[in-house]
């Protein structure tokens, strides 16, 4: 049993039909007002890089990012993580290739602690303070920036 990530295809678009989000992130998609499979389908149809992450042959994970001019933005939907540690080094990997010239920055439900302490772990910067409230669900703030003195950002 192991983890494997590997980049989506437009063919891949009928797995997303199979991925159970966990419950916190059910939760942030009621919110928002859309669906798994909706929301999957957007985020691979904007993304400059989108992903698929299997626990042996079960899709367990799709993430990726968006870019625009000034920022990227990092967004992953997820079903249970049965082996975190395996699966938060796996994540580090993905997102040490990923460009590091911009800021990544987007939002997570403020009761989605495990996705909170998975986005601390790898290397983002969670806020405290609420920026925004969806239909009874507070979201917070997460952001990475670039390193100091590599290309500027503005």
């Amino acid at each position: 049993m192991s983890y494997t990530v590997r980049p989506a295809r437009e063919i891949d678009q009928h797995l997303f039909a199979h991925l159970e989000v966990n419950k916190d992130e059910q939760q942030e998609l009621d919110a928002l007002g859309k669906s798994t499979v909706e929301s999957l389908l957007d985020g691979y149809r904007h993304s400059e890089q989108c992903y698929l992450g299997f626990d042996d042959e079960e899709l367990r994970a799709v993430f990726g990012y968006v870019r625009h001019p000034a920022l990227l933005v990092p967004w992953m939907l997820s079903a249970d993580i049965e082996r975190p540690v395996e699966f938060l080094k796996i994540s580090r990997r993905v997102l040490a290739d990923w460009p590091n010239d911009l800021p990544m920055t987007n939002m997570v439900g403020a009761h989605n602690k495990r996705s909170i302490r998975w986005l601390k772990a790898i290397g983002f910067t969670v806020g405290e303070t609420p920026i925004r409230k969806l239909n009874g669900v507070s979201f917070l703030p997460f952001w990475k920036m670039p390193p100091i003195g590599e290309k500027p950002y503005v």
